[in-house]
Parts: C-alpha cells; structure tokens; sequence
C-alpha cells in the first residue's frame, strides 16, 4: 500500500466510519447513551393498565390497594376480639384443668374426734359390778318401779343396750348420762356438742313403736328433744315441752330410704344454737328449729311397745 492510500483512509468522515463498522459493533459511547435510556425506562413508574385497559402483571402496583382502602385502627380492633376471646378461653381451660388436678380436702365431719364413747361391751365378768358400772344407763333414777312396763339391760356379751316394752302401748323410756371426756377427765356439756348412736328394732308391736336420740334433756321440769327412726322407714322429730300437757309433740315424719328397717341405722344431731341439724349414717336430712329448749343432755329414748337396741353411743368435741 502507497502512503497516498494510507493518508486517504485517515481523512475518511466519521459518520461514514460508523457506517462501514460492522452491525454488530456499537461504538462506546452509543453503549453508554444505550444504557442511560435504560436506565431511564426502568426507573419510570409502572402503570397500572396498558393502552388495552387490562391490568398489570400480579405484583404489580395495580394489586395494591389505595392508601384509603386500608383498614382502620377500629377495624383492626374489631378484627382481633375472636383471637383475643380464643386466646381468653383457652387460659380459662387451663386454669379449670389444673384446678381440677389440685387435690380438694373434703369438708369435715362434726362426727371426726370422739370426746366420750360408750360401746357397752365391758369386759366386767361380775354381773353385780357390770350393774354398777352401768347403774346410769340400767336405774338412771336410782328407784326401779316395780309396775313399769319396761325391762333395761346392758348385754356386755354383745356390746349392746336394750330396752324392752310388751305391755304399754302408750309408754315413753328415755337415758340420758352425764358423762367425761376420756382424755381430760372434765364434764361435757352436751348442749350444741354432737352425738351419734347405733339404733335397731328388731321387734316393734305398733305403727308408733320408734327409738333414737335424746336431745338438750333436763329433769325438773321434764324436757327434750327427740329423734327417732321406726321400723317402717320413717324418721321423726318430736319435743317434750317444759310447760304443756307432758307428752311428745312431733314436728314432722318422712320417709327416707336411708333407713334400714329391722338393721342397724346410724343417727345423730349437731347443735348450733336455735338450730339442729338431723342425720342418718353421718348425712344430713334435716335442719330444724330449736329454740325451746337451750341446755342439757343426751342419751337414747324408745317409743311405745318392741324390742329396741342401740350401741356405740357417742359424744363429739
């Protein structure tokens, strides 16, 4: 090549330079404008629709909603209360559950600690100091009658007191004891104090033959209160008033089907003052009033003719 046709292809116009380059060569600074508008394209905002009218690519700003749509602080609020009430109900069942694991002590009986118990099984082979033993309970009065209808009886063999009417239809026996604590030595006083004892008839001669508890009992004059059960399955409530015509008054008969006719039936009396709560084999069937009578003691009674036993006589602290 002469240097003439090197000089010439030197002075050759840029723009016709540009067009003799190859298509796919892109001179650098076309690279850089070509990037700009890139650049520029990218960074304008996205449109919610295209000149079609249809919406934008999902994610787009188009699934957005406007800032007015969103929910208020109330709204929130009231969205949360079924969570907030979930949540509230589901720590009530766990507090109920673990409550209902905690061991509950069962309420106690007034019938838990004897003060004085006598089961009438005397180990006394002597019947004449057995009799003295029991002189309270077989000739409370000191003075037997030689017309009473009624037979009195400690039967140490076994462990029984038994009183025994087949003649007075009409006749009333009742025991009451003045007794000990058997671990002070002290008197009791029996007004409010519990008392159980262990009653059966296994004879009985007419429809008011009964026998039970006596309650608040005093000699002079002549009072108590009276509960008793009888063998056709009835339980009663009755007084014998200080001032009156000196016979029992009953306040009540019902039937219950606690009561065992012919077999042993538990029964006792809590006192709390003008009240008294009734009850047999150590639950409670009856409260009644008692505010005649305020003072005295306890012991058993027996009602009209039969055989009546009673045993484990007991008087509570």
């Amino acid at each position: 090549m002469s240097a003439s046709d090197h000089t010439e292809d030197a002075a050759v116009d840029p723009a016709r330079r540009t067009q003799d380059r190859p298509a796919d060569q892109e001179h650098p600074a076309d690279q850089e404008r070509s990037a700009q508008q890139q650049r520029a394209v990218d960074a304008e905002p996205a449109h919610p629709d295209d000149r079609d009218g249809n919406s934008g690519p999902p994610g787009s700003s188009a699934d957005e909603p406007p800032a007015d749509a969103r929910p208020t602080r109330r709204q929130r609020l009231v969205r949360s209360i079924p969570t907030v009430v979930a949540v509230l109900a589901g720590a009530v069942g766990v507090v109920g559950g673990v409550v209902t694991l905690i061991p509950h002590r069962p309420p106690s009986s007034p019938f838990a600690e004897s003060a004085f118990s006598e089961s009438f099984n005397s180990p006394l082979a002597d019947p004449q100091e057995a009799d003295r033993y029991y002189a309270s309970w077989t000739d409370p009065d000191g003075d037997r009658d030689p017309d009473d209808a009624w037979t009195t009886q400690v039967d140490t063999g076994n462990g029984l007191f038994r009183l025994t009417n087949r003649a007075d239809r009409n006749a009333v026996r009742y025991h009451w004891v003045s007794v000990r604590d058997h671990r002070t030595g002290t008197a009791l006083d029996a007004a409010d104090r519990p008392v159980t004892v262990d009653v059966r008839i296994p004879e009985h001669g007419t429809p008011a033959s009964s026998a039970g508890l006596l309650y608040r009992a005093t000699g002079q004059p002549r009072a108590y209160y009276a509960f008793l059960v009888s063998p056709d399955g009835t339980y009663s409530f009755a007084v014998r008033r200080p001032s009156g015509d000196g016979g029992l008054s009953y306040r009540f008969t019902e039937a219950s089907d606690r009561i065992r006719p012919g077999g042993w039936n538990r029964i006792g009396i809590v006192g709390h003052g003008d009240r008294l709560d009734l009850y047999l084999d150590d639950t409670r069937v009856k409260t009644v009033s008692a505010e005649e009578l305020t003072d005295g003691q306890s012991g058993v009674i027996a009602t009209s003719t039969g055989v009546f036993e009673f045993d484990n006589f007991q008087l509570y602290r």
